[in-house]
């Protein structure tokens, strides 16, 4: 066994460094890697737990949704069917009306008072007929509303 030379010593004895400095630089990086990795992953379940809550916040929505649509449904009906009501309720309120307006239009109180003019000369008619002016009238109007009531 011989001695070995001192530079091949110094060339182990540098590799040997180098090969200490690159392995230290390795496990530097791959802590580095390691938390960034983490950091990734924890940054990934932030995501995932906000898409979550995003999705269930849209089911609400979209649930709240649908109940308001129905709502809106139903009070859409509830509306046509006062307004229906309402519309009865004017015809209710105006047939009166019409038929009051029909009445005094029709001329009743003419037939009354022909009526009374009859019953007051009812033991005297034929003179009363011949004589009076007003009695005049009562055979045209009666023919006219005969006419009408037919």
């Amino acid at each position: 066994m011989g001695f070995t030379p001192l530079w091949a010593v110094a060339d182990i004895l540098g590799a040997s460094i180098a090969r200490q400095r690159v392995q230290r630089d390795l496990v530097k990086s791959k802590e580095t890697l390691d938390l960034r990795v983490f950091e990734s992953a924890g940054e990934l379940q932030q995501q995932i737990k906000a898409q979550h809550r995003a999705r269930a916040e849209l089911a609400t929505a979209q649930q709240r949704l649908t109940e308001l649509s129905r709502e809106a449904g139903r009070a859409e009906i509830a509306t046509g069917f006062f307004r229906n009501v309402g519309k009865v309720f004017n015809s209710v309120n105006r047939s009166p009306s019409a038929v009051a307006g029909t009445v005094r239009k029709s001329r009743v109180d003419n037939l009354v008072a022909l009526f009374h003019m009859l019953q007051h000369y009812s033991g005297n008619l034929p003179e009363f007929l011949a004589t009076d002016p007003n009695s005049q009238r009562a055979p045209p109007y009666s023919t006219k509303l005969g006419g009408l009531l037919e």
